[in-house]
């Protein structure tokens, strides 16, 4: 086949939840009902989590965002983060970008590193703010260094497309493997292209391989449809060409749409067929 298909479509990302976990058994959402009411703000952090999640109690994102704000309100860095992301959805609360900025703000300069990536995040896309490249690119780069993969994703995004600092693809491959090496499917399937590609790295199919692997194994179609590709022109794997459509398939029923064309026997039949690269995304804000 010999056509990788076009980067990562994801462009700068956020964190999820800032978590504290405790077992949520009925009797210790009764004990932190009764230490969040004596305004123990840990206590109020969990109990606001396990609003937000349902763990242990009915899922209530009203009730979620009232016990955030207390513990916010007495510093608790967690709740602060948490908080501000309901702010950022509309969950809860109603949606205020500027609330999110603050409460991300204040979580932020206590070194919570989820608060960080999404500050950085409203700062690169200019949410709730004036858009400021830099300011993005130090807040990613402080929650990365402190070893925030998602952080370390989008810092990663920021050097490979020139954004705000100059292009810079070794660098980029160094945090996408970074994020890579804790898990995140994003960077999984990014370094997985830049190996395949020779950007950033020296091209090693097998690596690639491997990378794109553990992506693949996530759900990420990007990724299963390169490795797919690698299996059927057995390159950086033993050609394998069941291997190749299982992968196809799983693909395309991802949604995606190269993939369908390729089970559809378009191109198993005909290796040496060309596609034309979709572009690669635009880091510019959305609207």
């Amino acid at each position: 086949m010999n056509v990788i298909k076009t980067r990562l479509t994801v462009g700068i990302i956020l964190c999820g939840l800032a978590f504290s976990a405790f077992a949520a058994t009925a009797e210790e959402i009764a004990l932190r009902q009764k230490l969040a009411a004596t305004g123990d703000k840990q206590a109020q952090y969990e109990l606001a989590l396990a609003y937000e999640t349902g763990d242990g109690i009915e899922k209530d994102d009203a009730a979620a965002a009232k016990m955030y704000q207390r513990a916010a309100r007495q510093g608790h860095a967690d709740a602060q983060a948490n908080l501000g992301m309901l702010y950022q959805e509309g969950r809860g609360v109603k949606a205020n970008l500027k609330r999110a900025l603050s409460w991300y703000s204040k979580a932020a300069e206590q070194g919570n590193t989820y608060a960080q990536n999404n500050l950085g995040r409203l700062y690169f896309y200019g949410y709730g703010v004036k858009q400021d490249y830099q300011k993005a690119l130090s807040w990613f780069q402080k929650a990365a260094e402190n070893g925030e993969s998602t952080a370390q994703k989008n810092l990663a995004y920021m050097y490979a497309q020139g954004a705000g600092v100059e292009k810079n693809m070794p660098i980029a491959a160094q945090w996408y493997e970074k994020a890579a090496r804790q898990g995140l499917v994003e960077a999984q399937a990014e370094i997985g292209f830049m190996y395949d590609s020779g950007e950033g790295v020296a091209a090693d199919a097998e690596k690639a391989a491997l990378w794109y692997t553990q992506a693949a194994d996530q759900g990420n179609t990007i990724a299963q449809y390169n490795l797919g590709g690698m299996y059927l022109d057995g390159r950086g794997v033993v050609k394998n060409v069941e291997k190749a459509q299982a992968l196809f398939e799983l693909a395309c029923k991802g949604g995606d749409e190269d993939a369908c064309r390729l089970i559809n026997a378009e191109v198993v039949e005909q290796p040496q067929q060309d596609f034309i690269e979709k572009p690669e995304p635009e880091f510019q804000p959305q609207q």
